[in-house]
């Protein structure tokens, strides 16, 4: 019998992740991906945050995610050859004594995700933090870290080329391969100039990578920006929310908001800060904080695998999974996630 043959539209990391899932199921893949400034993957964090810091609850579906998340890129490490994963845990200062309520009762409330009083700050090299902030205490998150988002990606592209999966152009409708389902994964790119994109609600963010001698490079820091240590003396810092300038690129009033947050978070050390490079990229966030995940409303042979927002590398996996299973009818969506949430559309059109 031959195999399932599928086009996955898109290859940042939500179709990187789907073609590798499918793949491994045994579809017959082609990869079709014309990067255009401001995607989102070549900029991503590659974040993984079990909690949402705002509310101090788990996020969405995060006991299936995150074990589903360290299985796919664990194989994915031992298939490709290579390290991505990077395991932090997340802390942040507690400032004053209603947080500190809130972190007290949230890890009460959730205490294989928080601690509410971490003791490591020395260990960590956050003593003169401490000092500068004026510290009550310490919130620790547990299991969160980073993906290294660009070396995934570019193991699975030359993976794909040596393969001849891999297809360095703009998907049209003339590629359509007879019997062969097509999964659109492009992000805020999808379906352009069809119903399906003004259902996203894309943000643009924009970070900033430096050097720091002798920065706190065990943890992963929140405070209002994200601190991220890349390794070496290297660090990420971010990320901004812009919901009405999606221009492509990074921007003064974007770079403006990141020296203040960095003023805030490293205070003195910034001075020792050097090598800035700012860059952007355009979230594909949806309507209503859920993926868009399953067939196309448009109908035909055309599916669905978009919306994530800042959380692609902790859902993407089990999602891909879930819809491999539903392409193969043998799985049911979740109804938060399908796609039929979003009603009929008038076409089908994947064209660019």
């Amino acid at each position: 019998m031959d195999s399932p043959s599928v086009v996955v539209v898109g290859a940042g990391l939500a179709g990187t992740v789907l073609g590798r899932t499918l793949q491994k199921r045994g579809w017959s893949v082609r990869v079709f991906q014309h990067t255009r400034p401001g995607s989102a993957t070549p900029v991503a964090a590659g974040l993984w945050n079990p909690i949402n810091f705002f509310r101090l609850i788990p996020g969405w579906r995060v006991e299936e995610a995150l074990p589903a998340m360290l299985d796919f890129f664990e194989s994915e490490e031992r298939d490709l050859g290579q390290p991505f994963l990077n395991h932090r845990p997340y802390v942040q200062p507690i400032l004053h004594q209603e947080h500190k309520l809130q972190w007290d009762a949230a890890a009460a409330n959730y205490p294989r995700w928080l601690e509410a009083n971490w003791q490591g700050a020395g260990a960590a090299g956050l003593h003169d933090y401490e000092r500068t902030w004026g510290v009550l205490a310490w919130g620790l998150v547990r299991e969160a870290g980073w993906l290294d988002v660009e070396g995934y990606i570019q193991a699975c592209r030359l993976r794909w080329q040596s393969q001849g999966r891999w297809v360095d152009a703009l998907w049209t409708e003339a590629e359509q391969v007879e019997r062969s389902s097509v999964v659109d994964a492009r992000g805020v790119f999808a379906h352009s100039g069809s119903e399906f994109l003004a259902r996203l609600k894309p943000t643009k963010g924009e970070l900033v990578e430096f050097t720091l001698p002798n920065g706190p490079a065990s943890v992963m820091i929140k405070r209002d920006l994200f601190l991220q240590p890349l390794g070496g003396d290297r660090y990420r810092a971010g990320a901004t929310f812009e919901w009405h300038d999606f221009s492509p690129g990074s921007t003064e009033q974007g770079k403006a908001k990141l020296q203040a947050g960095l003023v805030q978070l490293l205070g003195e050390d910034l001075s020792g800060a050097h090598d800035f490079e700012y860059k952007a990229g355009i979230r594909p966030a949806s309507h209503d904080r859920r993926p868009y995940v399953g067939a196309h409303p448009g109908g035909g042979n055309r599916w669905v695998f978009n919306g994530f927002g800042a959380k692609g590398v902790l859902l993407a996996p089990l999602l891909a999974s879930e819809l491999t299973a539903a392409m193969e009818g043998k799985g049911v969506l979740n109804p938060e996630a399908d796609t039929k949430r979003l009603g009929p559309f008038h076409s089908a059109g994947l064209a660019v």
